[in-house]
């Protein structure tokens, strides 16, 4: 068995890229999966390679024995967008678009076989998002909108199956 947490990026790329919207605004070399080949994002960029976008995991909730025979973990992801491009309708709306809508079914997260351990996902959903067009590290100098948008991903453990 895999890991949930590489299950779960995996199928976070997968229903991006199921998006013709998605895949029509962002060309494949800028998709930086942080997986697999890809190993680091870009140190340096050039407007052609915008928009970037990249699902970057971030806080870890981990709750051994949450009841009487579960457990649970809760990583937030983060979706990572640089436009290189301060007209908002030109790459941000449409791209944020595109990402809710791809993002926006649930089942296609909770679908998702994590193995034999009992493990399911519980929930999946976008949540915070916030934009600005002053965000040094992402844009690497190159003037345009970044968005920073929250994506959960629940899920339930029998415990008695954890232990190695």
């Amino acid at each position: 068995m895999s890991d949930p947490f590489t299950l779960i990026h995996e199928n976070i790329w997968t229903m991006l890229e199921a998006s013709s919207a998605f895949t029509s605004l962002v060309p494949e070399g800028n998709r930086i999966r942080l997986a697999g080949l890809n190993r680091a994002t870009k140190l340096r960029t050039s407007t052609a390679g915008r928009p970037e976008v990249r699902v970057v995991p971030n806080k870890l909730y981990a709750h051994v024995a949450r009841t009487s025979n579960g457990s649970s973990i809760r990583r937030n992801w983060q979706i990572q967008i640089s436009t290189g491009d301060l007209r908002v309708g030109e790459q941000l709306f449409p791209l944020e678009w595109a990402i809710f809508r791809a993002l926006s079914d649930p089942a296609s997260m909770e679908a998702l076989d994590l193995g034999s351990v009992g493990s399911k996902v519980l929930r999946a959903r976008l949540t915070d998002q916030e934009s600005s067009a002053q965000h040094e590290e992402l844009n690497r100098g190159i003037n345009g909108w970044v968005t920073l948008w929250l994506y959960i991903v629940e899920v339930w453990f029998e415990t008695a199956n954890l232990p190695p």
